[in-house]
């Protein structure tokens, strides 16, 4: 691939997100507090994927976006448990003295507990089972070969067409959201999809980038920040180094 075309950068940014599952491996297996930066950069594959679609071979993207899922919502069980407790425990600590129910806390934080032990296991028992070598055969494949069409030839400066799409996108499904709560879900994730992209896109002109927060309200926003200006990125993104072998999966032959 030639220097400053968009299959370039997207697939840097790809390649950091395999680095990301891939080192964050062993510490899950030990107990190591990483479901959430690894749910995150599944998701961020995910959302590339769908993104920018037209740069990939579908076939092989419904496959890592398949296997992608199936890994995100073992991640996801343990993830929500924790959200959930911290929750809670931020509510109770916000009421009266008079109202709080010592009984009552401690059984909803024991079956907290004992919810994420169980979805911990089951992600454990994943990592341990026939499924889990083929996403990592497929990441090691798709860090280090893309399965790029045609289209990830183009020039970098029309990295802005994707961004661009996936932007008015997340502001028509916020428009359109109202107060129905599955539409604003809908919109939230539109909304880090658009993020994600901007995200991508940061290293050919860091004046295009996401916001650190998102929205809050219903109302079109800019979900990214951008200049009309595209100057020709002078170290666009490339791969990136692996990680270092003793903790790198990618690097390792499953057998």
């Amino acid at each position: 691939m030639s220097a400053g075309t968009v299959g370039e950068l997207v697939g840097g940014y790809l390649a950091e997100q395999c680095d990301v599952l891939a080192s964050n491996d062993i510490g899950l297996r030990v107990g190591d507090n990483l479901i959430h930066k690894t749910r995150v950069a599944a998701r961020r594959l995910r959302s590339t994927l769908r993104v920018f679609a037209p740069l990939f071979a579908e076939a092989a993207a419904q496959q890592l976006n398949l296997e992608l899922s199936w890994y995100a919502d073992l991640l996801g069980e343990v993830r929500d448990r924790d959200v959930r407790a911290r929750r809670f425990v931020d509510r109770v600590a916000a009421l009266p003295t008079d109202q709080h129910r010592g009984s009552a806390s401690e059984q909803i934080t024991r079956t907290l507990r004992e919810q994420r032990r169980v979805a911990n296991q089951q992600l454990l028992n994943a990592l341990h089972g026939d499924r889990y070598p083929h996403l990592v055969k497929l990441l090691r494949s798709w860090r280090t070969a893309p399965p790029f069409t045609d289209s990830a030839r183009a020039e970098v400066e029309e990295i802005t067409t994707y961004v661009d799409r996936a932007q008015r996108k997340a502001d028509r499904r916020l428009r359109k959201a109202g107060d129905d709560v599955e539409r604003l879900h809908r919109a939230r994730k539109a909304i880090k999809r658009a993020r994600y992209a901007a995200e991508l896109a940061t290293p050919a002109n860091p004046a295009y980038k996401p916001p650190q927060r998102r929205p809050s309200t219903c109302r079109p926003s800019s979900v990214i920040t951008k200049t009309p200006s595209w100057p020709q990125p002078s170290s666009p993104r490339t791969s990136l180094p692996a990680p270092p072998a003793s903790v790198s999966i990618l690097s390792q032959p499953y057998v």
